[in-house]
């Protein structure tokens, strides 16, 4: 789900008058960001979206440093391989690396 940064406190007050849980947390069924920190204690926020279908999506994200990394996701297809086709495809492009300790391509 992508949803707006400021809008999560009014969700999650509305989550709990209706449930009487917590929506916001780790455990199942709770809501929590998948963005990787682009630095390490600096929350990551897409900044941009593209939506191409089902569970295929690309997200530009970034910080409060103004640091840049792509969240890019498609049902079936490893993360490396999107970044080295990308980079095939596009060869004017800015070139993207994956980064796999941090789960982020990185121009």
């Amino acid at each position: 789900m992508h949803i707006y940064n400021e809008d999560i406190p009014k969700l999650a007050a509305e989550f709990k008058k209706r449930y009487g849980r917590e929506l916001i947390g780790k455990n199942l069924g709770q809501f929590h960001s998948d963005f990787a920190e682009i630095t390490k204690g600096k929350q990551s926020l897409a900044y941009k979206s593209i939506f191409c279908g089902k569970k295929t999506y690309i997200d530009l994200l970034t910080n409060d440093l103004n640091e840049v990394a792509f969240h890019c996701r498609m049902k079936g297809v490893k993360q490396d391989v999107i970044a080295l086709t990308a980079n095939e495809m596009f060869p004017e492009a800015v070139k993207c690396v994956y980064d796999e300790d941090k789960g982020l391509m990185i121009p």
